[in-house]
C-alpha cells in the first residue's frame, strides 16, 4: 500500500490543479478594451465551487495516463480507488447553498519582486479600469504592464504597457529584470528600455537569477519523445545574453523542477520537483550533483522563495502562506488572506510582499499587494484600486 499512496502523491495537487479551470469565461474586445464578463474562476487562493465534472475529468485522465505510461502493478487497487472517486464527486454539490456559483474577484496585481536595495517593488498590473457587481470587469492595455512601486514615497510608475507580463525578477545590481512573456524569457532594464527577447529552446517560467548575475535558471517545457510520455518542466540555465542554455543533470538525466533559488554562493539550488515519482522541496548540491529532500507536501504547494541569509523560505501550503525553516523542515503557517501564492522576502529579510484582497474596497476584494514582517504581523497594503471605476 506505500507504493499505492506515493503513486498518488502528486495527484491530490492535480486535484488541486483542475479546481482553477474556468467554468465561463466569455471575451469581447472594444476600443482597445478588453470585457471579461461572467466569469468564474477559481483564484489561486481564494474560495469557490468546485467544477466537479472538469475536475473529476481531469483528475482521471491524469490517473489513466499514468497508468499507460507506467504500467503499474496496482492496476486492481487504483482501479477501485477511481471507482470510489467517482462516487465521492459525482455525490457532491457544486454549490450546496443554491443559486449560481458565487463570483469570485479577479486578481489585480500579482507577481511581486523587492528590488535589492529594498527600495522599489516590481509587479504586474492587470489594467483593470471597471468591475461590476459579479465581478465582470474591462481592462486596457495601455495601463496593464509593469509597474514599479517607490517604498520610500508610494509612488508608481509603469515601466512598460502590455498584457501578460508574468513573474519579473530583478538583477542582483538592480539593473534589469527578466520576466515571462508569450512563454518566453525578456529583459528590460530598470529605466524602461532596452527590451529584448532571450533566445531559448522551449517554453519558460520560474526565472530567477544566479548571485552574480551570470545566469538565470528557469523552468523549461520540454514536450514528449512519443506519445506515452508527458511534458515535462525540466530546470535548466542560460546567460543574460542567451548563450549556453544548459540542463542541470544529475545521474544522466535532467532535473524535473519549477521554482529555482540559488543559494550559498550559487552552489546550491532550492527548487520544487515536478517529478510525479518525486515530489516535493528539494535542494542540490551543484558541486557533487546529489539531492536532499527537504519537504514532501501531500496537499498543493509551490512558490518557494528562499531568504537573503539562505536559512528559511516562504511559500504556499495548503492554501497557506507559510514560512520553513531549512534546519527544521516543518511548514509555520504565517497568513491565510491570499489571492495569488508568489511572495517575496525584502532583501533584509524582515518582511514579505504578497497578493491578498483589497480591504479598502472590500465589495470589490480584487487582489493586489500588501507587505508583512515574517510573523505575519505589521500588516500593510502597498497597492490599491482607487482608479477602478465601481460599476456597481
Amino acid at each position: 500500500m506505500d507504493s499505492f499512496f506515493q503513486f498518488f502523491q502528486l495527484d491530490e495537487m492535480d486535484l488541486t490543479s483542475a479546481t482553477n479551470q474556468t467554468k465561463t469565461l466569455n471575451l469581447k474586445r472594444s476600443s482597445g478594451d478588453y470585457i471579461v464578463s461572467g466569469t468564474s474562476k477559481k483564484s489561486e487562493f481564494g474560495n469557490n465551487s468546485l467544477n466537479t465534472t472538469s475536475l473529476l475529468l481531469s483528475f482521471l485522465s491524469n490517473v489513466f495516463r499514468k497508468i499507460t505510461h507506467s504500467l503499474n502493478p496496482h492496476f486492481r487497487t487504483i482501479s477501485i480507488y477511481c471507482f470510489c472517486m467517482i462516487i465521492l464527486f459525482t455525490g457532491c454539490d457544486d454549490n450546496p447553498t443554491g443559486g449560481e456559483p458565487r463570483p469570485i474577484p479577479p486578481i489585480a496585481h500579482k507577481d511581486p519582486d523587492w528590488s535589492p536595495d529594498g527600495r522599489y517593488i516590481i509587479y504586474y498590473n492587470k489594467g483593470i479600469t471597471n468591475m461590476d457587481s459579479d465581478y465582470g470587469y474591462l481592462t486596457n492595455s495601455t495601463k496593464a504592464g509593469l509597474y514599479l512601486v517607490d517604498l520610500t514615497n508610494s509612488n508608481t510608475k509603469q515601466l512598460i504597457a502590455g498584457r501578460d507580463f508574468f513573474e519579473p525578477t530583478f538583477s542582483p545590481d538592480g539593473q534589469w529584470i527578466v520576466f515571462v512573456f508569450n512563454d518566453k524569457l525578456h529583459l528590460l532594464h530598470i529605466s524602461g528600455d532596452s527590451l529584448r527577447e532571450i533566445e531559448t529552446s522551449y517554453g519558460c517560467y520560474d526565472p530567477a537569477w544566479s548571485s552574480d548575475g551570470k545566469w538565470i535558471a528557469f523552468k523549461a517545457l520540454v514536450p514528449p519523445n512519443n506519445y506515452l510520455e508527458e511534458w515535462r518542466g525540466i530546470l535548466y540555465k542560460i546567460r543574460p545574453d542567451g548563450t549556453e542554455e544548459t540542463a542541470f543533470i544529475v545521474g544522466g538525466q535532467p532535473v524535473q523542477g519549477n521554482y529555482a533559488n540559488w543559494f550559498q554562493g550559487d552552489d546550491f539550488l532550492l527548487f520544487m520537483s515536478t517529478n510525479w515519482e518525486k515530489p516535493g522541496l528539494f535542494t542540490l548540491n551543484l558541486i557533487d550533483s546529489t539531492f536532499e529532500w527537504l519537504f514532501n507536501p501531500l496537499h498543493s504547494a509551490g512558490y518557494p522563495n528562499l531568504s537573503p541569509d539562505g536559512k528559511k523560505i516562504v511559500f504556499t501550503h495548503d492554501y497557506t502562506l507559510c514560512k520553513l525553516y531549512l534546519s527544521n523542515p516543518q511548514p509555520i503557517p504565517i497568513t491565510k488572506e491570499l489571492k495569488q501564492g508568489i511572495a517575496r522576502w525584502s532583501p533584509d529579510g524582515k518582511k514579505i510582499v504578497y497578493c491578498a484582497p483589497d480591504k479598502e474596497f472590500t465589495w470589490k476584494g480584487a487582489g493586489v499587494l500588501w507587505t508583512m514582517n515574517e510573523d505575519g504581523s505589521g500588516k500593510r497594503q502597498l497597492t490599491f484600486l482607487d482608479d477602478v471605476d465601481d460599476q456597481r
